[in-house]
C-alpha cells in the first residue's frame, strides 16, 4: 500500500511475502513483542461478519541491522489480522503486514487503519474500472476466439 496518510505526511506499503528478511523480521517482531498501539474493528454487512484487528510496532529495536540499513525509512511495522465470518461456513482468516514511514506519535492506530482502508477501496474500485473497460472478466472467451480465428489455414 502506498500514499499518505490523512495528515499529509508519511507512507505505509504492504509487504510482500518475497521480501523475506523483511517479511521474516516483521512476522517475528509481532510474534515476541507485544503491540505499541492497537484498534480493532469489527463491522456486519453483505451475509458476513467482518472482524479486522491492527497491531503497531515501532521498527526501533524490531528489524535485524542489514533489514533496516536497506528499508531506512521505515519508522513502523503494522499488523493486520482479518477474519471473515459467513453462516454455515469456515472463518476465512488472513494475515497482512505493513511498512510504514510514518512516526508510532503522528497517528492513532484508528487512523492507521483508515489509511489502509483507503488504499484498499481504491485499489478495488480500480480493478473494477479495470475489468470493466478491458472486459478482463471475458478474456478467455476472447483468447480463445483469438486462437480460432488465427490459425494458418490448410
Amino acid at each position: 500500500m502506498c500514499g499518505t496518510n490523512p495528515r499529509g505526511h508519511g507512507e505505509s506499503s504492504y509487504i510482500i511475502s518475497d521480501q523475506r528478511h523483511l517479511f521474516e523480521d516483521a512476522t517475528d517482531a509481532f510474534s515476541t513483542r507485544q503491540p505499541h498501539k492497537w484498534h480493532l474493528e469489527q463491522e456486519k454487512g453483505h451475509g458476513r461478519s467482518d472482524k479486522r484487528n491492527y497491531k503497531i510496532l515501532p521498527v526501533e529495536g524490531n528489524l535485524t541491522e542489514a533489514v533496516t540499513q536497506r528499508w531506512s525509512m521505515v519508522k513502523s511495522l503494522i499488523r493486520v489480522e482479518h477474519e471473515v465470518s459467513k453462516p454455515d461456513v469456515q472463518p476465512k482468516k488472513e494475515t497482512r503486514y505493513y511498512i510504514s514511514s510514518l512516526d508510532l506519535n503522528d497517528l492513532s492506530a484508528k487512523e492507521v487503519a483508515y489509511c489502509i482502508r483507503v488504499h484498499w477501496g481504491i485499489e478495488s474500485r480500480l480493478h473494477w474500472q479495470l475489468d470493466v473497460t478491458f472486459k478482463r472478466r471475458c478474456l478467455p472467451c476472447t483468447q480463445e476466439l483469438f486462437r480460432t480465428q488465427s490459425k494458418p489455414s490448410s
